[in-house]
């Protein structure tokens, strides 16, 4: 999180085919803060310990993120964030 744009990077490649190879790729999201819609704190209706954060930007993609190690602090700083930004729109 910056003040301008969010940024994740998987931990593990994807594979994907490419003719007849496999390949693999790191999924990469970035978006600029004023782009996003909203932010929205989840939590698994059969297992509270999952935790997810969606974020939808203003075309209406959806991302879902998970694993974080301090939840309620990454769903506060990007909500912030996303606060800030609109407050610096014309």
């Amino acid at each position: 999180i910056s003040t301008a744009k969010i940024a994740f990077c998987s931990d593990n490649p994807l594979s994907y085919k490419a003719g007849d190879k496999t390949e693999w790729s790191y999924y990469k999201v970035v978006i600029p803060l004023h782009q996003l819609r909203t932010v929205n704190p989840s939590v698994s209706k059969v297992n509270s310990a999952e935790k997810y954060i969606q974020v939808v930007s203003v075309e209406g993609h959806e991302f879902w993120f998970m694993g974080f190690l301090m939840y309620d602090k990454a769903v506060s700083s990007l909500q912030e964030a996303m606060d800030s930004a609109r407050e610096l729109q014309p």
